[in-house]
């Protein structure tokens, strides 16, 4: 992600400074957690309000198995965030991974 800052000073009198700043991100990344079904959570990655990946089984595992707690969800969908604020694409989860998460398959 390239963050772009822009300072701008304006000044009305000797004594009298006015400091305005504007943040502009280039490339916003979120990722937001879906509920499947009932007790039942996959997530979804966008980019600029894009939708990137919508992962509704838990990646990396022979199953088609959904994640069963948001607190897992959140931690698998954050790692693959940082993959594509980091520009890895695609941003590939290995079992090992979901194993140092703590993740439960």
């Amino acid at each position: 992600m390239v963050l772009v800052v822009t300072v701008l000073l304006a000044c009305n009198s000797a004594d009298d400074w006015q400091l305005t700043t504007t943040i502009t991100e280039k490339s916003k990344v979120q990722m937001e957690i879906i509920e499947i079904s009932p007790g039942y959570y996959g997530y979804a990655i966008r980019q600029n309000g894009k939708l990137l990946i919508e992962q509704k089984h838990i990646p990396a595992i022979q199953q088609f198995k959904p994640f069963v707690n948001r607190v897992e969800t959140e931690r698998v969908g954050m790692l693959v965030k940082e993959k594509v604020e980091h520009e890895i694409f695609p941003p590939i989860i290995s079992v090992g991974e979901l194993d140092s998460l703590g993740i439960s398959y």
